[in-house]
This record gives structure tokens, C-alpha cells and sequence, in this order.
């Protein structure tokens, strides 16, 4: 037990191991400061940067006319195909453009135009730094971060986070505070001292987060009533030395180390450890004893040592330790509690968010003594509420009614467009497929849960009785009072420190990349009006299917999640031993780029495991041999011999075996060891699915047909145009290169990272079952060997990577 004693020992000092992750998407690096932009906006050039051409004439000394590709479809495609007037079928000319595009902006290292911008919002219950950020603490000049933790440590989350009622005048919002309970705005009640009042008695079965019989509820009371005398005499004995404790160690490690989650970290850590080394693995029970009094050893060095440091007297130093004694009992009575509701609570399947009339006696210390739902039993009037059952729930919130002696706060539009954006990613994971429901039981849960969340959508519905209950945070701005935040519960999210805008640095005002002069682009923020907006000079026209495309498949149980840039530990470039988040500053950090997904080297078929989850869905697939023929055509008007060699990459990084350059330095080019053999197994993804290995293609442009300058664009889409020899590409393709830097420029890693997200993935890379994409999030996790365990007996609800987790890469920068 030494071994494993020591090991403990470390992991309670805060060190966290970063674990790396393949997963079914990567990133294209950019650099943001050296993004290219060769035109001028508007009429009045500068530094050296070429106007935008005019839409309506074509000039002679650039290239106009279209370029006609084939597609061949490598693996079965997730795509839609629409009939034809009159016969035939076509795929809409978008999902090409798409591709394009983005192949284009990470070519010419344009401006990343559509990264998600919007402020980034998180919430980490077990974070003291969310805490902090969330209460609103902040550390002056004379406070250590001690007795910051300190602050944390002695008052809970109802002593900040403010709760009202949301009220609707004249089409704007406003939050109407509630009435206090002494010094906190509202009161957590433990469920089962909830069910030992009387509104447990006549409550409906929907209200409650668990089923419950009598034994267990009077067993949890008791424990309670242990939990709550122990607190009793903590306080009493803290009090003479508050100000002795304000820098102590143990506090702090006791916040850091004793939390739940890093009790079953730390469990589970143990059993992975036990069985890399192929030891006998006892019960789990066991090892959290074990673990535990190992903390208790440790918490009682700290004590020591404190002691020690401080001079403290023989009858300060019986107190000290009389505390700490204390504390660690009351966190053993909780841990059991905790544990209780684990393996005792049947969670309640139909449990539906509420917001209750009720009447209620206090005592004289401000506790609740009862609750009734008859609103005329007690003077007290209020409200008993909660919004969900996550597995980590186990209190209700009683709210006082509206103090209307306060003043309303208004709601900016920001703060609600934050709040409506967290609501369309919202995924209720506790109402899921496999439980005591029917499909259609399940669907109407579904429905009650984003209801009662749509507070703004849905407002004149959810305030039809009693208006909203709404938690919130406040700021002072210019000495007055606003919203910052708020939420459904206490909680809530909240913004990061660091915005993605800050990572992306800035676009130069007067200033078109390639990819804007391409596409077209549109800037409302331009205080020139002839600037603000732009037409692209590209159409892409419908693919063209030769041939019936044949019968579809259904494929179900698809999970096709959307991954999130608040993932810090796969967005962000991780460096070092400490995992980084949009918590830093932003000088600290970098992103790691544009997000693709991996070419597979074989489809993979959905898990059956998923039919349970909210978020699976089906898809109508097509066999990659469905299609006798697909070709496409691409119109282009006014581009420069640069910009055409562009086009042309961008359709096929394979023409660059044509350039001049590549002839140079094709053998072993990059600092990224990439060579000629991945143009050999290079393809796009097109369509959906792409993390299940659907829709990879080839994408061959057939020729090229240059209009005579002479004819305007209408005549040019009649078709008047002459074929342009392939020796002609090479010349644009070489034209863009230069422009780009010539050799210079495909040795760089950048060029590299771009060439290796279109390679196929190779055996000795890593595994297909290496990745880690959805299905594996909700395979099981039984105990094989029927132990009792900590972890959960279902299948696992996508939500989300560990918080250990950081990408691992196909190349290091």
C-alpha cells in the first residue's frame, strides 16, 4: 500500500495528468499574423493592394470562363439529390462551394471568416475559479489568494447568486428582484428533508428528483442531522481563529483535494493503475477507505505543520485540530450521504421542471422549519423550484415572492442573445431513450424541458400564471446596475474572460483577402457604404448525375454532434502540463486552427447502443457505386493567373505535382515529414456523416475553357469558350505559388498541416478504434466483473470530453 499511498499523495497536490485523444476532427493551423490580403475594398487603394474588378465588364487582362471536375465517390455519400424538372437529378451546386471555400481560405491564408465569434460561456460547479468568477470575487492589493479561498470556503452560492422574477413591458425585459432570507436570496433544500415536510406528503410524483421509501428518507435524516451538528460545533470553534486561519494550508487543500470528483478521480485512477500492472483489483468500496485515510493522514501533517510554523499554544493547537478533525468527519458523513443517493436513488424518469405557490415557516436562525402547498397554512408566501435533475441534483431552491420596494434591472439584448444561443445547444441528457417511457412519453418530456427554458421565446406562455423564475448575476457599469448574467439555475453559465475574437486578431480595415474576392463577402461594420458588401466572381452550378442514382439506404442511430470551440483542451494549442482555457489571458493562447475532419479509411456503421440517446438520428445513404456519373462546373470572371491557379488547388491539391516548386522540393519537403505519397492518398469530404468516414471523394477538374474577352458574362454561361491546354494550368498553379513565396512557402508547416488533412489516414498512424468520436461516449460502462462501482451501470450520455483530455495530434507544429 506504500505505492499507492504516495501516489495518492501527489494527485491531492493539485498536478493533473493531460491525457491525449484522437478524435474524429483536427485543425489546420493559421497564423494570425500572417494572414494575406492582396485587394483594397474600396476605390482608394493602399499599400500596393489591387482594386476589386467590376462585376459588369470583363477585362482582358483576366481570365474568365469555367472549370468542369468530376466526382468519384470513395465511400457511400450522405448527401441529398433533388429531381430535375422534366426528368434527371442533380446535387445542389452549394455543397460543393462549401468545399471549395474552405479550401481557398486555408490555401491563401485569408481571414478565418466563419469561426464561431460569439463570447464562449462555461460552467464547472467543482472549479473554485468558476466560483470565484461566478460570485464575483475578486483578490485586492491586501488579500492573498488564501483568504480568497477562505471567502469561498465560508459562504455559499446563495449568499451571490441573486434570484428574481422575469417581467415583459413595452417588448423589453426586466428582472424583478425576490425577497431575501436573511443574507442569502434564496434557500437550498436537500430532498430529503424536502420529503420529511409536508409538501412531501401531497406533492405530485413529478416534482421529485428520486424515488424514494420511509427507510431511507429517516436514513438520510439522521446522517443529516450529524452533518448539521458537526457544522454547529465547526463554527463555534472556528470563530476565535478566524483570523489565524485566514492563510492556512488546509483549507485550501481541503477545497482542492476532497471535492467528490477528485475523490472518484483519484478511485478510479487507483483501478487503472491496479490493473496496468495486472494486480488484484479489490472492491472499490475498499480503495475509497484506503484513499481515504490517506487524506486523513495528510490532513493531519498540514495540521501539524501549521501548528508548528505558527507557535501556536497547547490549548490553540487541541482547538486547531479539534477543527480539522471535525471537518474531516463532516466530510465523511457527506461522502456517505452522497454515496446514498447513488446506489439508494432510482432517479425519477418523469420529472418535469417546476415552479410551485407555497407557504413556509422559518425558524429563528432564517432555516426552514416547513412547506406547504396550501399558500394560506403560513404567512410566508413563495415559491418552490427547480429546472432539472442532472445526476449531480439533489436540492430544490425555495425563492421569496417579488420585493417590489427594489428596483427592476433591465435585460441588454446581449445577455439574452447569450442566453437563447446555450438554449439551441442544450441536450437534456437525463431524458433519454431506454427508461420506463414510451417514445411518445419521451418526446412531451422532451417538450416540457424546452418550454420551460424558453424564458424569452416562450415568455406570455411560461408567465400565464406566475411569472418566470430567473437566477442572475449583476455588474456595475458607469455606476449603474445591470444583468451580466443569468440562468435557470444558480448555476449558470458564464463568459469566459477571453473572447475568440481575441484569438483571431484583427482584419485590416480597406482590406480583401483572397477568399472575399472570390466568394464575395459582406461588412456591415464599413463606414464606407462601397465597401460594405461585394459579389463573388465564382458560380457554382448544379452537379449533374448521369444516370438514375438508385435506391437509397436508411442508416439510424447516426450521432453527428457539432463539436464546440468551449472544448479548450481540442481548440486550443496545449503546450505543457497545465491544461489551458479561455480562463487565461488571451497573450497565453493560440487555436489551434481551422477544425476538418479525418479522411477514414473505411466507413464504420453506427453503434446500436445509440438508439437511446435524444441526439441519434437517421440519414438516407447512397453506395458509393449508386453514381454512373457526377460532374459539375465551376463559372469564374475577372481572376488573376494567381487567383486561377488557386482555383485550380483548390479543386485538387493533386496539380501541384505540375508546379515548378514542387519539382524542387517534393521528396521530403516540410518540417512536418510530409511527402509526395500523400498526393497519392489525397481526397475531400463532402456531404454528411464525414466523422463516420462518409462522403469521401475524388474531385478531378476534366478542362479548363478561358471565354474570349470579347463576350460579356451572360454569353459567357451560353457557353462560348475555348478548352485551355493542361501546360496552361501549370502556369497559374506557379503564378499563385509565387505569389504565396514560391518553395519557401510549400515547406512550410502550414502548407504541410493543409496537405495532411486531406491524406487518408494510414495503418501505422494510429488505429481506427484509436478515435474517439461519439459511439464511444455511450458505450457502456458496466463492471465487467459485477463489482460494485462509482461509475455509471448505462450506457454513457454523450456530454462532453473529460476535463484531462487535450487533442492529440497528427503532426506537432
Amino acid at each position: 500500500m506504500a505505492n499507492r499511498k504516495d501516489k495518492t499523495r501527489n494527485s491531492n497536490q493539485g498536478s493533473v495528468n493531460l491525457i491525449q485523444k484522437r478524435l474524429p476532427y483536427e485543425f489546420v493551423p493559421f497564423d494570425k499574423d500572417q494572414y494575406r490580403f492582396p485587394y483594397a475594398a474600396s476605390t482608394s487603394p493602399d499599400g500596393g493592394k489591387m482594386l476589386l474588378p467590376r462585376h459588369d465588364r470583363v477585362e482582358r487582362e483576366r481570365l474568365s470562363g469555367e472549370l468542369r471536375y468530376k466526382i468519384t465517390p470513395h465511400s457511400d455519400l450522405v448527401i441529398e439529390i433533388r429531381e430535375k424538372y422534366g426528368g434527371g437529378h442533380f446535387i445542389s451546386g452549394s455543397v460543393v462551394r462549401g468545399k471549395f471555400r474552405s479550401n481557398v481560405e486555408m490555401l491563401s491564408r485569408s481571414y478565418p471568416e466563419f469561426v464561431n465569434r460569439a463570447p464562449l460561456m462555461y460552467r464547472d460547479i467543482q472549479s473554485n475559479d468558476y466560483k470565484k468568477q461566478l460570485f464575483g470575487l475578486k483578490k485586492s492589493d491586501q488579500e492573498s489568494d488564501q483568504e480568497l479561498d477562505q471567502e469561498l470556503d465560508l459562504k455559499e452560492i446563495e449568499h451571490y447568486i441573486r434570484v428574481g422574477f422575469l417581467h415583459k413591458s413595452d417588448g423589453k425585459f426586466f428582472i424583478v428582484p425576490a425577497e431575501k432570507f436573511g443574507d442569502k436570496y434564496f434557500l437550498s433544500i436537500p430532498e430529503h428533508r424536502l420529503r420529511k415536510m409536508e409538501v412531501g406528503r401531497c406533492a405530485k410524483s413529478s416534482l421529485w428528483l428520486y424515488y424514494w421509501n420511509d427507510e431511507i428518507i429517516n436514513q438520510f435524516e439522521r446522517l443529516q442531522q450529524q452533518i448539521d451538528q458537526l457544522t454547529r460545533e465547526i463554527k463555534k470553534l472556528r470563530e476565535p481563529y478566524r483570523q489565524i486561519l485566514k492563510d492556512c494550508p488546509m483549507s485550501r487543500w481541503f477545497s482542492n483535494c476532497m471535492a467528490f470528483t477528485k475523490m472518484r478521480e483519484d478511485i478510479n485512477a487507483t483501478v487503472e493503475l491496479l490493473k496496468s500492472e495486472k494486480k488484484e483489483i479489490s472492491d472499490e468500496k475498499e480503495i475509497a477507505n484506503e484513499l481515504i485515510e490517506c487524506r486523513r493522514d495528510h490532513l493531519n501533517e498540514l495540521t501539524n505543520l501549521f501548528i508548528e510554523e505558527n507557535g501556536l499554544s497547547d490549548s490553540q493547537a487541541a482547538d486547531i485540530k479539534e477543527i480539522y478533525k471535525k471537518t474531516f468527519e463532516r466530510w465523511q458523513l457527506k461522502w456517505e450521504l452522497e454515496n446514498q443517493y447513488k446506489s439508494n436513488g432510482k432517479r425519477n424518469e418523469n420529472f418535469k421542471p417546476y415552479q410551485l405557490r407555497v407557504s413556509y415557516d422559518l425558524d429563528d436562525s432564517v432555516g426552514v422549519r416547513d412547506i406547504s402547498l396550501n399558500i394560506n397554512k403560513y404567512k410566508r408566501k413563495g415559491y418552490l423550484f427547480n429546472s432539472t435533475n442532472a445526476s449531480s441534483k439533489r436540492s430544490h431552491y425555495l425563492v421569496g415572492g417579488p420585493n417590489l420596494s427594489e428596483s427592476v434591472l433591465h435585460i441588454k439584448d446581449e445577455v439574452i442573445n447569450a442566453y437563447n444561443r446555450n438554449l439551441g445547444r442544450m441536450r437534456f441528457p437525463q431524458v433519454r431513450r431506454g427508461q420506463d417511457l414510451s417514445e411518445q412519453e419521451r418526446r412531451e418530456l422532451i417538450k416540457d424541458f424546452i418550454r420551460f427554458y424558453s424564458l424569452f421565446d416562450r415568455y406570455d406562455e411560461l408567465s400565464n400564471k406566475d411569472e418566470p423564475i430567473i437566477f442572475y448575476r449583476t455588474e456595475i457599469n458607469e455606476k449603474t446596475t445591470t444583468v451580466a448574467d443569468l440562468g435557470r439555475t444558480p448555476y449558470m453559465k458564464i463568459f469566459y474572460e477571453t473572447k475568440p475574437e481575441h484569438l483571431l486578431g484583427s482584419k485590416p480595415a480597406n482590406s480583401v483577402d483572397y477568399a472575399g474576392a472570390l466568394f464575395g463577402y459582406v461588412d456591415s461594420s464599413s463606414p464606407d457604404s462601397s465597401s460594405r458588401s461585394y459579389k463573388s466572381r465564382l458560380i457554382f452550378r448544379p452537379v449533374e448525375i448521369k444516370g438514375d442514382p438508385g435506391r437509397t439506404r436508411k442508416v439510424r442511430h447516426f450521432i453527428l454532434m457539432t463539436p464546440q470551440p468551449t472544448a479548450s483542451g481540442m481548440y486550443l494549442r496545449q503546450d505543457g502540463t497545465i491544461k489551458k482555457t479561455y480562463a487565461d489571458p488571451a497573450s497565453t493562447l493560440e487555436f489551434n486552427g481551422l477544425k476538418y475532419y479525418h479522411v477514414r479509411k473505411s466507413q464504420r456503421e453506427p453503434s446500436d447502443a445509440n438508439k437511446q440517446e435524444r441526439f441519434s438520428s437517421a440519414r438516407y445513404v447512397y453506395g458509393a457505386n449508386c453514381f454512373e456519373e457526377l460532374s459539375g462546373t465551376v463559372a469564374f470572371k475577372n481572376l488573376t493567373r494567381a487567383e486561377m491557379g488557386l482555383l485550380l488547388l483548390a479543386a485538387d491539391i493533386r496539380l501541384i505535382r505540375q508546379s515548378k516548386f514542387w519539382e524542387k522540393v517534393r521528396i521530403n519537403y516540410s518540417a512536418l515529414q510530409v511527402n509526395e505519397h500523400f498526393l497519392d492518398r489525397c481526397f475531400e469530404l463532402i456531404g454528411g456523416a464525414k466523422p463516420y468516414g462518409y462522403g469521401k471523394v475524388t474531385i478531378d477538374v476534366l478542362d479548363l475553357r478561358l471565354e474570349d474577352t470579347d463576350y460579356d458574362f451572360e454569353k459567357l454561361m451560353l457557353g462560348n469558350a475555348k478548352q485551355e491546354p493542361q501546360e496552361k494550368w501549370k502556369e497559374y498553379i506557379d503564378a499563385f505559388l509565387e505569389d504565396m513565396g514560391g518553395e519557401a512557402f510549400i515547406k512550410s508547416a502550414l502548407f504541410g498541416a493543409y496537405l495532411i488533412s486531406k491524406s487518408e489516414m494510414v495503418d501505422d498512424e494510429f488505429g481506427e478504434d484509436d478515435i474517439k468520436d461519439w459511439d464511444y461516449f455511450v458505450r457502456s460502462s458496466k463492471d465487467k466483473n459485477g463489482r460494485n462501482s462509482f461509475r455509471k451501470k448505462k450506457p454513457k450520455t454523450p456530454t462532453g470530453y473529460k476535463k484531462n483530455w487535450i487533442l492529440k495530434r497528427r503532426f506537432n507544429m
